[in-house]
């Protein structure tokens, strides 16, 4: 099981939203994105789960930043992502 099958199964999601499966689907394009979607559509996991996908546990180095803003959005995203590492076990919030 990939950390993207991982992480749904942790959710408890069935299948990706629309958002989520665009982003996931050019994960390994290592370009630029902008995604545009209605609040409620899964944007949060769309760019978590590509980024913890990429993270390799074995660097102990920082290997992603986000930056959000507002900081409701940004407490909201730091709860969010805490949930992961806990379950996956190999990076620190």
């Amino acid at each position: 099981m990939n950390r993207i099958e991982e992480i749904m199964k942790i959710e408890g999601f069935k299948t990706l939203t629309p958002i989520q499966k665009a982003v996931v689907e050019r994960k390994d394009k290592n370009r630029d994105l902008i995604g545009i979607s209605t609040t409620g559509s899964g944007k949060s996991h769309a760019f978590f789960m590509p980024i913890f996908e990429r993270i390799d546990p074995d660097l102990d180095q920082v290997q992603a930043v986000i930056s959000v803003p507002t900081r409701e959005l940004a407490w909201q995203l730091y709860e969010r992502s805490k949930k992961f590492p806990l379950i996956l076990a190999f990076v620190r919030p």
